[in-house]
This record gives structure tokens, C-alpha cells and sequence, in this order.
């Protein structure tokens, strides 16, 4: 019993094609995704042809593995270990950095530098503390995107699009980010409500200095170099891996990513839903870019909350942050408004299935030992990390 196959041509249909929304992208980057995942058919690429007929079963050759479910479910259990092996390097790194390097230097090199563990902050000399947030900022996020792109040898205009082919789309990305930010920071109310009786709140604790040099490169640091290399990660690499399986369970692995890698709990479903809204305009417009201009304007938003929110007069201070929550709601209300009044066909984002169903990928990902590993490793510095108002 045997069946004749289509021929192995790029140009055959399939349904993980149409389901990664490829007219939304540069065609470029299109002919190089595909040429990548058929380069890497069976390890961190996923690529079949539309053949809904083979059998998998052949009469004196037994159960034939080389059916779509069987190359999908092998290729995303391959990404998701790979993944989640980059975010365990990453947690291990940002705990070391926090906890354990701080007082090393200290104690064995003298420098200025410790961490106060009920507040989670840093203490010592100004400098010092800058310095080292750049040298671990960068550190521990360059080495997980370099090792994205070199064990899955993802070409850089694969792994980092940057050809917008939605404009007018790109041009309501600041105030739809501000919108999802007071929005987010709204629906965060009750949880600091929830919070307070175990005298945690949900307040930064941002750096501040009066030294002009010292403040401007922290915020350097925290509202360009930061949110450049976190979406670089998140929305260019990750992102652009996992939507080989389609681009809805792109969006929700990327979100979880983003929220552990948010260092705090509290805040977890904040930055789950602003990162799979940005990873939507990634998507839509068809670059990162689009990811690392949201990324900053979200990032941007809360320093600002946070800061107004440090004012001593705490009657005035909650006026200023009430009415800067409510501006940046209206003013992206009024923006994404007018532009689907507009340009309602260029929103769109078709999210259509591929072999697998979206309950099996999932079960796929939360069952893979090394994602389980690190998500109870996260959620467990999380939790031990979440700073005291004693």
C-alpha cells in the first residue's frame, strides 16, 4: 500500500505558511525564513508541505514517522528545550548578579557596592552601582541572544526584521503602547491592594541621583539599552522562532518570557499583556523595531509613574500620577480610535492552526522538563525577591 507524494518544491502550499501571516512581512525576509526552516527541517526548524494524505502506516514497512504532526511536535519540543535552556543561563546570571556578586566584590575587592535584600536595592557609591547595571544589564541579555542565534543559525534578517511593510500601523505604536501601559497600571489597582496587607507595594526602587552624568546614563540604561536588547531577545529572536508554529502560540510564549523576565511577580500579568501586544505590532508591521519603539515608550511610562509616585507630598503625588494615567489613556484611546476609523484592513492578523492543535502545543511546552525547571526556578526567585515595607 503506497501512496505518490507531491514533489519536495518550496512552492507547494502549507498551512504553517499561511498561518505566520506572511503578507504582513518583506518578502525578503519571507524567502529567507522559509530557505532556514527547510535547511533545518527536524532540529529548531519546522517546515511541511500541505500532503494531508500520507499514510502512516505502510503495508511491510511498518508506522511511517515522517508525517507533519510527528516533524512539528519533534522540531517544537527542540525549541522549546533550547529556549528554556537560554532562560535558565539567564536566571542564573541575574540571581548571581544580584545576590552573590554584589557582596563578592565587596568583601574580596573592596569595591562600594551591596545589596540591601528586604528592599532589593542596591546601596554604595553612585558610580559604582551604574557601572555595574550596564556591565550586567548588557551582559545578561547579549549572551542568550547570541546564543539564540548561534545554536539555531537563524540569519540576523531572519532573527532581527526591520523593513516596516505596515506604516500607518507603526505610526500608532507610542500612543497604543501608552494606552496598554495606564491601561495595564489601572488594572494593577487591586493587586496592590492585595499586596499591601503583606506590607509588599508595588513600587520601583528606582536610582535616583542629584549627579546630572550619573542620572543620565541610568536612564540611558534603563529607557534605551535595555528595552533595544530585551526585544532584540524576545520579539526578534524568540518571536521570530517560535512562529514557525504559528503565530498565536508565538505571542503567548513570548508573553510568558517577558513577564519572567520581569523580576518580579506582581507585576507578571502587566508585562504578559504588554508584551503580547507588542508582539502583535511585531508581527503586523513586520519589525522589531516596532517592538523596541513600544518597548521604550512602556518603559518610559513607568519610570515616570513610579517617579511621580516617590513625591513626598502624597496627596499631591497621587493627583500627578492619576492625571498622567488618565492623559496617556486618552490620548491613545483618541489615536487607535481614528486609525481604525481609517485603516480598520490593516489590524488584521489571521491566526490559522497548523498540524498540531493549539491545546497540544501548549501541553508540549509546559511539559518539556527544562521549561518546567525553569519556570519553578523563576517563580521561585520571584517570590523570595518580592521587597518588604518593613
Amino acid at each position: 500500500m503506497c501512496r505518490k507524494q507531491l514533489p519536495n518544491d518550496e512552492t507547494e502550499s502549507s498551512p504553517e505558511r499561511e498561518s505566520a501571516s506572511v503578507r504582513h512581512l518583506d518578502k525578503q525576509y519571507s524567502v529567507s525564513y522559509r530557505r532556514w526552516r527547510l535547511k533545518n527541517k527536524g532540529g529548531y526548524g519546522f517546515f511541511y508541505h500541505d500532503i494531508r494524505n500520507e499514510y502512516t502506516y505502510q503495508d511491510g514497512k511498518g508506522f511511517i514517522r515522517d508525517v507533519p504532526e510527528y516533524s512539528e511536535r519533534c522540531a517544537i519540543h527542540n525549541v522549546n528545550r533550547l529556549i528554556s535552556c537560554i532562560m535558565l543561563f539567564y536566571l542564573l546570571f541575574n540571581t548571581l548578579s544580584v545576590y552573590v556578586i554584589p557582596s563578592f566584590l565587596s568583601s574580596a575587592c573592596g569595591v562600594n557596592i551591596g545589596v540591601d535584600l528586604t528592599r532589593n536595592a542596591y546601596y554604595g557609591d553612585e558610580t559604582t552601582i551604574i557601572v555595574y547595571k550596564y556591565i550586567t544589564s548588557i551582559l545578561k541579555r547579549l549572551i542568550p541572544i547570541s546564543l539564540l542565534g548561534i545554536l539555531t543559525g537563524m540569519p540576523a534578517k531572519v532573527m532581527i526584521p526591520v523593513k516596516t511593510s505596515n506604516k500607518a500601523l507603526f505610526g500608532t505604536a507610542i500612543p497604543s503602547a501608552l494606552l496598554v501601559a495606564a491601561a495595564g497600571s489601572v488594572m494593577m489597582i487591586p493587586m496592590k491592594n492585595l499586596f499591601s496587607y503583606i506590607h509588599a507595594g508595588l513600587n520601583l526602587n528606582l536610582t535616583i541621583t542629584s549627579d546630572t552624568s550619573n542620572m543620565t546614563a541610568l536612564l540611558i540604561l534603563s529607557l534605551i539599552i535595555t528595552p533595544i536588547m530585551s526585544e532584540i531577545f524576545v520579539h526578534g529572536g524568540c518571536l521570530q522562532l517560535l512562529r514557525q508554529f504559528g503565530d498565536g502560540y508565538a505571542l503567548m510564549i513570548t508573553g510568558v518570557i517577558t513577564a519572567m523576565t520581569g523580576d518580579d511577580i506582581r507585576l507578571f500579568l502587566y508585562y504578559f499583556m504588554i508584551s503580547v501586544v507588542i508582539g502583535y505590532f511585531t508581527l503586523r508591521t513586520g519589525s522589531v523595531i516596532t517592538a523596541i519603539v513600544m518597548r521604550m515608550t512602556v518603559s518610559g511610562f513607568f519610570y515616570i509613574q513610579s517617579f511621580l509616585g516617590t513625591l513626598e507630598d502624597r496627596r499631591l503625588s497621587s493627583i500627578y500620577v492619576t492625571a498622567f494615567v488618565l492623559i496617556c489613556i486618552i490620548v491613545g484611546l483618541i489615536c487607535v480610535i481614528r486609525f481604525m476609523s481609517v485603516n480598520n484592513h490593516k489590524i488584521s492578523l489571521p491566526l490559522k492552526a497548523t498540524y498540531l492543535s493549539p491545546y497540544d502545543k501548549m501541553m508540549s511546552f509546559f511539559t518539556t522538563p527544562s521549561v518546567i525547571l525553569w519556570l519553578a526556578a523563576a517563580f521561585a526567585v520571584m517570590i523570595c525577591s518580592i521587597p518588604l515595607d518593613l
